[in-house]
């Protein structure tokens, strides 16, 4: 399992990526509801700004989810120390 810390730092690197991938397609921020033929999303904001329940549902939680995925395909999550 990954320390609190350690899904912290990756959760916030993951929506970092994603609102990278987000803004190149051509999305920017803006209120309210998401749609298919809208190119707003109202989570396209800094780790800071977002809301708690949306950093924890759509990036902490899938974090924590990795070394059970892994282990699903025979692989494992190895702790490097300098």
């Amino acid at each position: 399992k990954f320390t609190k810390e350690e899904v912290e730092i990756m959760a916030k690197m993951e929506h970092e990526r994603w609102m990278e991938e987000q803004i190149d397609k051509g999305w920017r921020y803006g209120p309210g509801p998401k749609g298919v033929n809208r190119t707003t999303n109202p989570n396209l904001l800094r780790w800071e700004e977002l809301p708690e329940g949306i950093k924890e549902k759509f990036n902490r939680k899938p974090v924590r989810k990795i070394p059970e995925i892994l282990s699903k395909v025979n692989l494992e999550v190895y702790r490097v120390t300098p």
